[in-house]
């Protein structure tokens, strides 16, 4: 049998494995709204832990940001520590306390506990489903990218076929089918990952020096943090810390822990396996930039087809499937319940839980389809996803940590009535914010200012919170009902 053949037989036995754990679930994940969104409130440390990781670890971060550090070299960590330290700072200051409500998204808890208005909680809706879509979207360029590096031949039917798969078992399962399928991808990915560092590292013999030198010798700025831009750096850092910080998959997931404790340990054992397991995936990414300097993207599959052994580079492949099918999955369904719950619900709140089964599963379909299509404009995966962490990271962060600290009454319950955060503030931040991350990200004259949106997003938005509501703020004292606050907080 060729290796081609190999790889199609792979593919073809991890789907079905895949869907068959998607429709096992499917009858629990129907059987009500609460199961279908965020698994009644069940989820237990494993699920949550795997979940997490399998989630973190897609093609962005194998395939994208190998891509990434091959052409910026070592500056490129500090996206990285952004992205996947700020998941150690979430998990230490908000997760427990998010995993005591049984919210169903971000939008949600912020209409909540922040600011009570429709308009926010839409415009929150669709910022949340930009970086879902995009990270949805990655998944699918990340196995077009595989399949045509390792077999020669166009991708488009097997991006047809696994986005298919996903899409199919994330519409008919919901978030039942995601976590008990990134619990068979989550144990899979940890295994495998370790062989494909391995594979990186020997080929320089496990000598960093060696690795220093060579790239010096290609490009001084790629073995050096101390000859670049430290604007352009703050602000990789900064989009993929803020863009993090807002994920819909990850606040989802914290709603759905049964216990806050677990999703705090969770969320602390995946960030910090994350940022060792990603900074090492750049380092793989640099060690190919030695070996072969000619080469535009597709650095992880060179690297795989080209050092590996043909059984380790197969082994590969089934690693690299598995991390896109768990981060495609989950952020399809997140996408799917922000604009149900968030866009659709407020204006039909007498609707059956069957139809809101219904047609969230109707909404994750059609998601999913055009997530694969919106691929087609980024070559680079990091570039897909790093303009909708701008979007969202830069207007929705600066919302969630004024609204949370700036509050009328420091001893009074987390409400909207104890925000001082207004509803024409936020209406008024998160759209010129999104205006102005859109400008700083797409116009080169403006880009070159910042290095990108979400610093100048960042700071209008955060500015204009404080101005509009200190012009128009409600100035009576706060009075909190009981029922107010503690109907969606869980028993202690």
């Amino acid at each position: 049998m060729t290796f081609s053949s190999s790889i199609w037989l792979v593919t073809t036995g991890y789907l079905a494995i895949s869907l068959c754990i998607g429709v096992w679930a499917s009858s629990l994940g129907q059987s009500s709204y609460e199961h279908y969104t965020i698994g009644d409130k069940k989820l237990r440390y494993w699920h949550i832990m795997f979940t997490f990781f399998a989630t973190s670890f897609g093609a962005g971060n194998i395939l994208g940001n190998a891509d990434k550090a091959y052409k910026v070299g070592l500056p490129w960590l500090a996206y990285i520590f952004g992205a996947q330290g700020s998941k150690i700072v979430f998990a230490l200051c908000l997760v427990g306390f998010l995993a005591r409500y049984r919210y169903k998204s971000l939008a949600e808890f912020t209409n909540e506990i922040i600011v009570r208005d429709r308009v926010t909680r839409i415009f929150s809706a669709l910022l949340l489903c930009a970086p879902c879509i995009a990270w949805t979207g990655a998944q699918a360029m990340g196995v077009g990218l595989l399949f045509k590096y390792f077999t020669g031949t166009d991708p488009t039917l097997v991006i047809i076929i696994t986005a298919a798969v996903f899409i199919l078992y994330t519409t008919i399962g919901g978030m039942e089918a995601v976590v008990w399928t990134d619990l068979f991808q989550g144990v899979l990915i940890s295994f495998l990952a370790l062989f494909y560092y391995y594979f990186a590292f020997k080929a320089i013999n496990f000598d960093f020096a060696f690795l220093a030198r060579e790239l010096r010798s290609i490009d001084p700025l790629l073995w050096d943090l101390g000859q670049i831009n430290w604007i352009k750096t703050l602000n990789l850092f900064l989009t993929a810390a803020m863009g993090t910080v807002v994920l819909q998959v990850f606040w989802q997931r914290c709603f759905a822990a049964e216990k806050p404790a677990e999703a705090r340990n969770g969320m602390i054992f995946t960030g910090v396996l994350a940022m060792v397991f990603v900074s090492c995936t750049a380092l793989a990414g640099m060690i190919v930039r030695v070996m072969n300097p000619e080469l535009s993207t597709g650095v992880g599959a060179w690297m795989m087809k080209e050092l590996l052994p043909q059984w380790a580079a197969l082994l590969m492949f089934v690693f690299l499937i598995a991390a896109t099918m768990s981060t495609a999955d989950s952020n399809l369904n997140s996408a799917a319940v922000c604009i149900m719950n968030d866009i659709i619900l407020p204006f039909c709140p007498e609707m059956s839980d069957k139809m809101k089964i219904r047609l969230t599963m109707g909404i994750t379909v059609s998601i999913g389809i055009f997530a694969v299509l919106g691929t087609m404009y980024f070559k680079y995966i990091m570039d897909f996803v790093n303009f909708a962490y701008t979007i969202a990271g830069g207007t929705l962060c600066p919302l969630v940590i004024v609204g949370l600290l700036w509050k009328k009454d420091k001893r009074a319950p987390f409400s909207h009535e104890n925000c001082r955060v207004t509803p024409m503030a936020s209406k008024v931040s998160l759209i010129v914010g999104s205006a102005v991350a859109i400008l700083f990200s797409t116009v080169p004259e403006m880009k070159g200012f910042f290095g990108g949106g979400v610093i100048p997003a960042g700071l209008v938005t955060t500015g204009l919170l404080f101005l509009v509501s200190s012009l128009g703020r409600d100035r009576s004292p706060v009075e909190l009902k009981e029922s107010e606050f503690k109907t969606p907080l869980l028993e202690e």
